[in-house]
């Protein structure tokens, strides 16, 4: 009789876990002769981060890894829908600005509870980008080989 009402409390227990659900995107922005790239994102915290490296290519691609915790995958897809995860770029003489498209995130509710969001980012910019601070990227300046005749 033991037995059995230790099986039943783990089933229980394990009933009321919830597992994380997750997805990753991309997205490729080209930046074509472009001097200077500024990332311009939701403030960090907790449930917020990105982070830049660095990779062989001419554009930037960007990874959002988005996790949620009390929802399900129609949630997840109407999220992704409405663009919550995306970014976009403005485009200025010669400045690039990455920018969330939406203007702020915004607590998720549904009748069961709050959702727990994390959204983590990776911005990989181009190589011949060159970091000046946390948010401004400068084209690296190519030397002119002068011919000495």
């Amino acid at each position: 009789m033991k037995r059995l009402i230790w099986v039943f409390l783990i089933m229980m227990t394990s009933l009321s876990l919830q597992a994380q659900l997750t997805r990753t995107m991309h997205q490729v922005f080209e930046i074509d002769s472009v001097g200077m790239v500024k990332i311009d994102l939701w403030p960090q915290n907790d449930n917020y981060q990105w982070e830049v490296e660095v990779w062989p290519s001419r554009h930037i691609m960007v990874e959002t890894n988005i996790g949620l915790t009390n929802a399900n995958e129609a949630i997840l897809d109407f999220l992704t829908e409405e663009k919550r995860y995306e970014l976009k770029m403005e485009r200025g003489q010669d400045l690039i600005t990455l920018l969330n498209e939406l203007e702020e995130l915004t607590p998720i509710g549904t009748k069961k509870g709050d959702i727990n969001e994390t959204i983590r980012l990776i911005i990989y910019m181009p190589e011949f980008l060159e970091k000046q601070d946390d948010t401004s990227w400068k084209r690296i300046e190519r030397k002119q080989e002068n011919d000495n005749k």
